[in-house]
């Protein structure tokens, strides 16, 4: 919990607003999270990154979250105890943004894609599930000579 007035003061150079990208930026390089609601919450040591009506904030989450940035940034973290990228490297770190038609496309693909992988992983934890239960069946029914 900070003062009402330390909020309004970080508010003043640094308001998040709903469409908005997060972005981890110390320790935990990367993990972009897109604000998806009106947000009554002030930021710190977070790049906030502000997205314009021409640019879709879900596509640049994808794009901070994707194998290739993450590896890069992770290379080029400065630290040694605790890896860090600053906001000047942010600043300059090249993004390929294409026409915001091919961005909303591009976001949608990759949410199916994403409910397929949560669907799918979910029926693979209640296989897992199911297998230990008739695991510690047979183990139980063995043991009792059962078997």
């Amino acid at each position: 919990m900070i003062s009402e007035q330390d909020y309004r003061a970080i508010n003043k150079r640094s308001a998040v607003d709903k469409g908005d990208v997060l972005f981890a930026m110390i320790g935990t390089i990367g993990n972009p999270t897109l604000v998806t609601v009106e947000p009554n919450f002030a930021i710190k040591n977070v790049a906030l990154l502000k997205v314009s009506g021409q640019h879709s904030g879900a596509f640049l989450k994808y794009f901070l979250d994707s194998r290739g940035v993450v590896a890069r940034m992770t290379k080029e973290a400065k630290g040694t105890t605790q890896r860090f990228v600053g906001l000047g490297y942010l600043r300059d770190f090249p993004i390929s943004i294409p026409p915001l038609a091919k961005q909303l496309d591009v976001v949608t693909s990759l949410n199916e894609l994403s409910s397929e992988t949560q669907r799918l992983e979910s029926i693979y934890r209640q296989n897992l599930a199911a297998l230990d239960a008739l695991k510690k069946s047979l183990l139980d029914r063995a043991f009792s000579g059962l078997l």
